[in-house]
């Protein structure tokens, strides 16, 4: 059985993970206007915002009715999540010290677009932006499984 407190754990990070996403999103967005690369990077952060919202939702909701984990099945897809929500940080984090942070005050498209384009010339964002895919893809089918 997995452990109440890994559960709570896990919808903590996934909050603070919604609201990395929601920063980089803001910034993407003003850099996706101007720049091809970093509208991808937005859809793939909007993506993520969204089965974060269904993974939260589900983990929120379990946790309030005590339903608890089996040890088979449910164990392990606790595990990939809570391991894919850090992946998905990891991306974010660098991204962010890559680009100097997510603020997005007072600096023109101008400026955005070349922090961006700067930070994506790094090769582990490109191999980071790949994982993260996988990721979202893995967190999508670790919802439906944890839906049934």
């Amino acid at each position: 059985m997995v452990d109440p407190i890994t559960t709570v754990q896990t919808v903590s990070a996934v909050f603070d993970l919604l609201k990395l996403a929601y920063k980089a999103g803001v910034f993407l967005k003003k850099v996706s206007e101007a720049d091809g690369i970093a509208k991808e990077v937005y859809e793939r952060t909007e993506r993520l915002s969204h089965v974060l919202e269904g993974v939260r939702a589900i983990l929120q909701r379990r946790s309030e009715s005590d339903v608890l984990v089996n040890d088979d099945g449910d164990s392990a897809v606790a595990e990939r999540i809570a391991e894919s929500v850090k992946g998905c940080s990891v991306f974010l984090y660098n991204l962010e010290s890559r680009v100097a942070g997510f603020d997005t005050t007072g600096n023109s498209v101008r400026t955005l677009v070349h922090r961006f384009r700067v930070a994506c010339r790094h090769p582990s964002i490109a191999k980071r932006q790949t994982d993260l895919e996988a990721r979202i893809s893995i967190l999508q089918t670790d919802l439906v499984v944890l839906q049934l």
